[in-house]
């Protein structure tokens, strides 16, 4: 007897209710609704997806997944910094400059870079000062494959 564990599309889910959270967001703020609520919405939604991102690479393991776990760092890092700028700026009316709502959304950034080479998983050997995920030349000289994703071998030229 074999058991097949069927795979439940949850991410589809999570783009569902993503999307409804982001659609009320958007007529509640278009409503004139108080910003609190509107700020709430958002800032949840932002956890929410940070939980999700860590959850899902703990749960299942992918390779690379140093990389989904900063990615899922830094998104929390941008939830907290929006929960102290709600609750500080709305709710207190206390809108001091810097706080440490800033400090959290800097932080927000060294762990949303990606770690490697998005086409062969290899450590970038520069910086590459083009979108989130550049080009494989951009990010990894001599990697022959195209725009690819993460899980594709690299087809670097071998060393003589």
């Amino acid at each position: 007897m074999s058991t097949v564990r069927e795979q439940r599309p949850y991410w589809a889910l999570f783009v569902a209710l993503g999307t409804a959270a982001a659609g009320a967001f958007v007529a509640l703020r278009a409503s004139g609704a108080a910003p609190w609520l509107t700020g709430a919405l958002y800032t949840g939604l932002s956890v929410v997806t940070a939980v999700v991102v860590l959850v899902a690479t703990w749960r299942y393991r992918p390779k690379g997944r140093a990389g989904w776990y900063l990615l899922g760092a830094g998104q929390l890092a941008y939830s907290v910094g929006d929960s102290i700028h709600l609750v500080r700026n709305t709710l207190q009316g206390n809108s001091a400059f810097p706080s440490a709502a800033d400090a959290m959304h800097l932080a927000q950034y060294p762990s949303s870079s990606p770690p490697s080479c998005p086409s062969c998983a290899a450590a970038p050997r520069r910086l590459s000062t083009r979108a989130f995920w550049p080009s494989p030349p951009a990010c990894c000289p001599g990697c022959t494959s195209s725009r690819s994703p993460p899980r594709k071998a690299c087809r670097r030229p071998r060393a003589r």
